[in-house]
């Protein structure tokens, strides 16, 4: 796939407020407003989500079989890496048991959501997600959306919205089960289904942005207000259900706008060659240096050498982990390509 100048500066600052993000959470004890940051800095997550969609919304995959075994190893293969390794240095050092490692490697293999113990691992949620949209994009890849009416095509996806997240709060409530968020799953298939229909820089989808910006703009305070006050007595999981379906508008219009904004962007430099190239392991390593107990922020006297240290390790791991990945990839890619 011919890479996009502009989707690579996108992703560098999703990488990057991702890293933030988490710097924040690790010194948020120094001042509580840093957890009012760190959930707006998430909106580069979102924006990872429609980086994906927005890739495949205008690309046929044909074989499904070897599409399958070649995004799955993609992912996979960098984050057992990564988990095998923290398994190794936590065994040596004795502080592991088998609870910790069940749900080290079923995070690492894209079952983070259904661990009962993810350990060092809760951020690779998100491949849950990803994989269960690459799951379904050979069957959606069919549906038309430019042939459909205005009228009909956005019907389908507000009444598909509606009747999912309804019928998943029923399911969830009646076998006590978890399913994935309807909220979530909308950050990758509304860019998919929006793009699909839409060019993305044509006149055609401004009306439609131009609403979106309208609303994120009139609900970001609101759910602000909703989430960090107490003016407003709405019971917390109706809060964080409206939260997520703000995120997810906000992340999705932002996406859009940054794209429209980096078309000055002419030309490739070392920076952005490498959060190309390392971008997925930098999100796969930097908690473990930053996020979680395993942080090297606060083992210095100087907190700002701390976090110094935390990213260059984490940069440092990361091209160790997509060295053993591109090894560990080779038989795989051989498969595909017989």
């Amino acid at each position: 796939m011919k890479r996009d100048i502009r989707i690579s500066t996108i992703r560098m600052i999703c990488t990057l407020s991702i890293v933030i993000l988490h710097i924040f959470q690790r010194i948020s004890g120094l001042n509580s407003a840093f957890h009012i940051v760190t959930d707006w800095l998430n909106l580069g997550l979102v924006m990872f989500f429609c980086i994906s969609a927005y890739l495949y919304s205008n690309r046929e995959i044909k074989d499904k079989v070897n599409w399958y075994i070649h995004r799955y190893t993609e992912i996979v293969i960098s984050s057992l890496i990564v988990g095998i390794i923290t398994i190794i240095v936590f065994t040596l050092s004795g502080n592991i048991n088998s609870s910790k490692i069940i749900g080290c490697l079923m995070s690492c293999i894209g079952l983070q959501v259904y661990a009962t113990n993810s350990w060092m691992f809760v951020q690779l949620w998100f491949l849950t997600y990803i994989l269960f949209f690459y799951l379904t994009l050979p069957f959606i890849q069919k549906i038309s959306c430019k042939k459909t009416s205005t009228i009909k095509f956005w019907s389908v996806i507000i009444i598909s919205v509606i009747s999912s997240q309804i019928l998943s709060i029923l399911i969830e409530r009646s076998i006590g089960i978890t399913l994935l968020s309807t909220g979530i799953l909308l950050r990758l298939y509304l860019p998919y289904f929006v793009f699909k229909r839409y060019d993305i820089n044509g006149n055609e989808i401004k009306p439609f942005i131009y609403l979106c910006t309208v609303i994120s703009a009139i609900s970001i305070p609101i759910i602000c207000i909703l989430r960090y006050t107490d003016l407003i007595g709405i019971p917390k999981n109706i809060v964080e259900l409206i939260f997520i379906y703000v995120q997810t508008l906000a992340g999705f219009t932002l996406f859009y706008w940054l794209y429209r904004f980096f078309a000055f962007v002419k030309s490739y430099n070392i920076i952005l060659n490498l959060s190309d190239k390392y971008s997925y392991e930098i999100y796969l390593t930097h908690c473990l240096f930053i996020g979680y107990s395993t942080s090297l922020i606060f083992k210095f006297n100087n907190i700002f050498l701390g976090i110094v240290i935390s990213l260059l390790a984490t940069f440092i791991s990361s091209i160790i982990v997509n060295y053993l990945s591109g090894i560990a990839k080779k038989p795989f890619k051989k498969l595909i390509n017989r």
